[in-house]
């Protein structure tokens, strides 16, 4: 029974002394790490950038090791807008404590006096951005209205420039932009190109389209078809030589539409024994949607 109360009360001292003792302050190292935020580095080259604030803190051990446990997980973050030196002191350590959730500190100092991040401004290349590979679907009688414009119009490439020179274009990622019910924009992301190439990198990676829209209504017109032919020097009688194209229209264009904004034509080859020809529609109103083209096939005759 005495061995017990013995061992009990060396454990309880050796508690009390530990306690103690952590609660004493002392000097400790601690590397803090550094994250710089707020610089364009597509467009830089960093060439000296700090990484780590190296700092001894005045306090207790317990504070100590939730410090270091601390900086295991996060970073210290410098927001800057160009190439900077930073001075260490109060403000700094301040800004520190304060974004790390440091507490218990009785005295902290660095054995650096500046913190730098510096860099070098990479070569460059514009590009105007292309529109392929998208598909643009309206909702029932909607219609485009306009011409389609991209934001920004030019894009940069930042890199080697034997890099760039291997770059010819940019333009857009196969998408589809659907159930459009009126104008606005949306936004598409470019081919990364850039990808093939590690030095190089874009000042954006999508660029933003507008789409005009305007309610459509549908509309008829007779046009007059051309036949096309090596031989068409030769005497030629169409059956029928008129096509009625339906389409829908923008609402502010319906009265304008006429014969003249369209072109039909047939194309013979002169070998193909068939004498029903496909009527292609060679060129039409450019915010108009063509719904059908009746009779779609046209007999011919050559009369010799």
């Amino acid at each position: 029974m005495r061995h017990r109360h013995f061992w009990i009360i060396l454990f309880l001292t050796a508690v009390v002394w530990f306690v103690f003792a952590m609660s004493e302050h002392g000097d400790y190292s601690l590397d803090v790490p550094i994250r710089w935020t707020g610089v364009d580095t597509n467009s830089l080259i960093v060439t000296q950038a700090d990484t780590v604030l190296p700092l001894v803190i005045t306090s207790n051990c317990f504070n100590a090791i939730d410090r270091y446990l601390t900086v295991r997980k996060k970073a210290f973050i410098i927001s800057i807008s160009s190439d900077t030196v930073v001075k260490v002191g109060k403000p700094l350590f301040d800004d520190l404590c304060r974004q790390l959730g440091f507490s218990g500190v009785h005295d902290i100092a660095s054995p650096v006096e500046t913190l730098t991040f510096a860099t070098t401004e990479r070569r460059r290349r514009a590009y105007v951005p292309q529109l392929r590979d998208v598909d643009f679907i309206f909702a029932g009688q909607v219609g485009l209205s306009g011409s389609p414009t991209l934001q920004p119009d030019t894009v940069w490439l930042y890199g080697d420039p034997r890099s760039l020179q291997r770059i010819p274009e940019l333009y857009t990622a196969p998408a589809a932009v659907a159930n459009i019910t009126d104008s606005g924009y949306y936004m598409l992301a470019l081919e990364p190109v850039w990808e093939k190439y590690h030095d190089v990198r874009p000042s954006t990676d999508s660029v933003r389209i507008f789409i005009p829209a305007e309610r459509q209504v549908e509309t008829t017109v007779s046009v007059p078809v051309k036949f096309m032919s090596e031989y068409a020097h030769q005497q030629v009688r169409l059956y029928p030589d008129h096509v009625n194209v339906t389409l829908w229209v923008p609402v502010h264009d319906y009265e304008l539409v006429s014969e003249s904004h369209f072109e039909a034509v047939v194309r013979y080859d002169g070998v193909s024994p068939t004498t029903d020809l496909p009527v292609l529609i060679t060129r039409f109103p450019a915010q108009s949607r063509i719904k059908s083209v009746n009779p779609s096939t046209i007999s011919f005759v050559i009369i010799k």
